[in-house]
């Protein structure tokens, strides 16, 4: 199965959002798909041009140009490109979802195609709020319209999503577990880009407080790429704060670097204003931090279904540090294994098997438009000939299809089975096998199977 991923930003870009759809397009290479991604052609921030088209651990990655900034971008998106995939995969709310649904208005069957994963939609920072609003309200109200599967990964962007009237099923996104390393330190560590809507400077100011009521409390180690330029200030306050030598700056890191420092953490910590998931939050739980969070709506959830960690107001700095430290005398090491358990609990390949059923799903109608519904179940209208084509062809290609023979009685086990369209799901055609489906399709539609 041809498959495409169209996210704005990828890989050499930095961010959740670039790991997330590059560990999913690698897993899914895995699973035998033939993965290809879709994305701009300029990294946002540094202005750096990127090759039209690359190979990126063994995956395609097609650019196309745009015109625009971060918040607003017209991207020059050749439609006959789409027409390539079995299914396509957009990650966000932005142009390229709305230049994808555009399309969808003019190419047949594109629709059936077409799966979208929220990631926190765009409000991400306060700036141009009511304008988004708007523009959620209207654009992207009717480019979710042209999306047969939609998914929210949080409980907060399904309510968002549900206010405009837009049904979505919510699937978390997965993380990527570190596996090898304990944390057993009494550190903290901050990992995610160093951007205004993270809010470094009440970090910085929450964690004084800390150092002023204990000396002896563990440093503070600051991990991501500096999005907005904005690290040089971030600096100067935390010599004024006099943390120079308690801070630790490092940049972006590799995965093994990360895994070295934050085995010495106990804390994974963010005063961000906003999260779409707060997916650094869960990594660093599968490697047994705690996590200390500011009360957004994103970390509310994390909290509430990991019951794990701290979450308090980081614009309420005394108040928070106070808080935190009595909390601090209250934690066991099976807080730490409870964090790590939840967060292994979420691993990409739940979200690989879930996507699978969909994809073969989806690929089962385009397939085979003339269904006849027999008993609840989709039954292709093929003649014998037809029917073996079909399953050559798909033997020729090296693709999986899978066939289910319909009889009646297979027709009255499913139709009182519990898990009957969870079942069905996992087939990709089901052919006629009898004369009591035959008879049923002469009385419903006039005529027996072929």
């Amino acid at each position: 199965m041809r498959v495409l991923h169209i996210v704005r930003q990828f890989l050499p870009g930095k961010g959740g959002l670039e790991n997330y759809v590059n560990d999913l397009a690698q897993a899914q290479k895995q699973k035998g798909y033939h993965v290809e991604i879709l994305t701009l052609d300029r990294v946002f921030g540094t202005g750096q041009a990127l090759r039209a088209s690359e190979l990126i651990g063994g995956i395609k990655v097609r650019r196309v140009s745009f015109l625009g900034s971060r918040q607003c971008f017209f991207p020059f998106v050749n439609p006959n490109i789409l027409k390539r995939y079995d299914m396509i995969h957009i990650h966000g709310t932005d142009q390229l979802l709305d230049m994808v649904a555009f399309y969808s208005l003019f190419y047949r069957n594109m629709r059936r195609r077409l799966c979208f994963t929220s990631h926190g939609l765009f409000f991400h920072t306060e700036s141009l709020r009511r304008v988004k609003e708007i523009y959620l309200r209207t654009i992207t109200r009717f480019s979710l319209s042209r999306i047969r599967h939609i998914f929210a990964i949080s409980e907060n962007d399904a309510d968002i999503l549900k206010k405009i009237k837009v049904k979505s099923e919510i699937m978390y996104n997965p993380i990527k577990p570190f596996v090898d390393i304990k944390a057993s330190g009494k550190d903290f560590v901050y990992i995610g880009r160093i951007s205004s809507n993270k809010r470094l400077n009440l970090l910085l100011d929450v964690y004084a407080k800390l150092r002023e009521r204990d000396q002896e409390i563990g440093h503070l180690h600051i991990i991501g790429s500096d999005a907005e330029e904005i690290l040089p200030q971030i600096k100067i306050q935390a010599e004024t704060l006099k943390l120079k030598e308690y801070v630790h700056f490092h940049g972006f890191v590799s995965r093994e670097e990360m895994a070295e420092i934050l085995s010495k953490c106990a804390f994974n910590i963010s005063a961000s204003r906003y999260e779409g998931f707060g997916l650094a939050m869960v990594e660093g739980m599968s490697a047994g931090l705690l996590p200390v969070m500011h009360e957004n709506a994103a970390f509310k959830e994390i909290y509430q279904r990991s019951g794990c960690g701290f979450i308090g107001d980081f614009e309420n700095t005394d108040q928070m540090a106070d808080d935190f430290m009595k909390w601090q005398k209250t934690v066991t090491p099976e807080m730490h294994e409870k964090a790590s358990e939840f967060a292994h609990s979420q691993s990409v390949d739940t979200i690989v098997d879930r996507l699978d059923i969909l994809y073969r799903s989806a690929q089962s109608v385009l397939r085979n438009d003339k269904q006849r519904n027999i008993g609840g179940l989709p039954i292709a209208v093929h003649t014998k000939k037809t029917a073996i084509d079909r399953i050559k062809k798909a033997i020729q290609k090296g693709e999986k299809y899978h066939v289910a023979f319909a009889n009646t009685n297979l027709s009255v086990q499913l139709d009182e089975h519990p898990k009957r369209d969870e079942i069905i799901k996992h087939f990709d055609v089901f052919l006629n096998d009898g004369i009591g489906c035959d008879i049923a399709s002469l009385i419903r539609k006039g005529s027996f199977f072929s």
